[in-house]
């Protein structure tokens, strides 16, 4: 490989991981700009299964049979994995790995609970 072939090569590698630091950066930023429309809400569909803000309250149409032993949110292996967990209106939102539409909410609720919910190990 020629020098010239080398530094070409170095300059494009380091221009992508560059864009990629910044979209990490934008993420984070973007999650301190949380707004309504940005939390998914009870009765959405998504990749998610009977999503419930507030499983504890029963009845609840949206999870009838919420497992009390299982948790919640905060504690799924999905939950807040690019550390973008933010306060709204006084309660803990963060993004859901499950929740891949980024034309649709992606933040979900700290203390809330769906059906594919996995304990963190």
């Amino acid at each position: 490989m020629k020098r010239r072939e080398f530094i070409g090569w170095a300059a494009l590698g380091s221009s992508i991981l560059g864009q990629l630091s910044w979209s990490k950066i934008a993420q984070a930023a973007d999650a301190k700009k949380l707004t309504e429309k940005d939390i998914f809400k009870e009765g959405m569909t998504s990749t998610i299964a009977n999503y419930c803000e507030n499983p504890e309250k029963q009845p609840n149409k949206a999870c009838p049979k919420w497992p009390e032993s299982k948790g919640h949110c905060e504690t799924c292996n999905f939950y807040n994995k690019d550390k973008s967990e933010t306060d709204y209106k006084g309660k803990k939102y963060a993004r859901c790995l499950l929740l891949g539409d980024p034309s649709k909410p992606q933040f979900v609720g700290q203390k809330a609970w769906c059906g594919s919910y996995i304990k963190q190990a």
